[in-house]
């Protein structure tokens, strides 16, 4: 059987060595489809850029949930995620690698009803 745990964390490590990904990155993967999306057309529009945002904002509100109010990552750190991603159009190349990562990260669990 797949040690799942430690599959996770070769991934992520790969993601931080070769890609260039902070850590409190890691717990952001879920915005780079809408990343993608945002971009998909060339232009990042004030309504996409707002709903990336509502959307980080919901995921660190998440995020907090989960761990009792300590956070993986600040304020300060998400909104330079964003910028990073939205300010300027990110490598494609960057986008499909991450996207690669994506599935994998989020979906391999031992339960095949839970993916």
């Amino acid at each position: 059987m797949i040690d799942f745990s430690e599959q996770r964390q070769l991934l992520i490590n790969e993601l931080l060595t070769y890609h260039g990904l902070e850590e409190y990155e890691i717990y952001l993967l879920d915005l780079f489809p809408l990343i993608e999306m945002v971009w998909s057309d060339g232009n990042n529009q004030a309504s996409e850029l707002s709903f990336a945002y509502e959307f980080c904002l919901h995921r660190i509100a998440e995020l907090d949930n989960q761990t009792d109010g300590n956070s993986p990552m600040s304020i300060e750190q998400a909104n330079a995620f964003l910028a990073k991603y939205l300010d300027q159009k990110p490598d494609p190349e960057l986008l499909k690698t991450i996207r690669n990562y994506i599935k994998p990260l989020y979906l391999n669990n031992s339960d095949p009803a839970v993916n």
